[in-house]
């Protein structure tokens, strides 16, 4: 799995974020650097505390997207299955309703409560 984060795709999606990263934080400089000039503004300053925290945020959502990527939920790994068999996934055991009395139980329940509504509706 660690392989896959070495891949040609991966490699260059690492590049932007690298590339992104740096880029806001030049920004980030910039603004200040605006800021402490003769036509600089508040706006200025507010801009050069917002690029790194840009910076910041895609360094976390980038470090949330490969834990995931590293270590998949089981639904998703359920779902990588399904589709590594063509997309079709086959049921080993339709389970039957005679022999689950909660679901007789939650049946019978269900109709009870659809009689009284055509009771009430007629």
């Amino acid at each position: 799995m660690r392989r896959l984060l070495l891949s040609p795709k991966w490699l260059l999606r690492h590049a932007f974020v690298v590339a992104a990263v740096i880029v806001m934080l030049l920004l980030g400089r910039w603004q200040w650097h605006r800021a402490e000039s003769a036509t600089g503004t508040l706006q200025n300053f507010g801009y050069a505390l917002q690029w790194p925290f840009f910076a910041v945020f895609l360094l976390f959502m980038w470090w949330k997207l490969l834990r995931t990527e590293l270590h998949p939920p089981p639904q998703r790994i359920a779902l990588d299955r399904i589709r590594a068999n063509g997309g079709v996934s086959m049921v080993t055991e339709i389970p039957d309703e005679e022999d689950d009395e909660e679901l007789m139980a939650y049946n019978r329940y269900l109709a009870e409560l659809n009689a009284r509504d055509d009771s009430r509706s007629a």
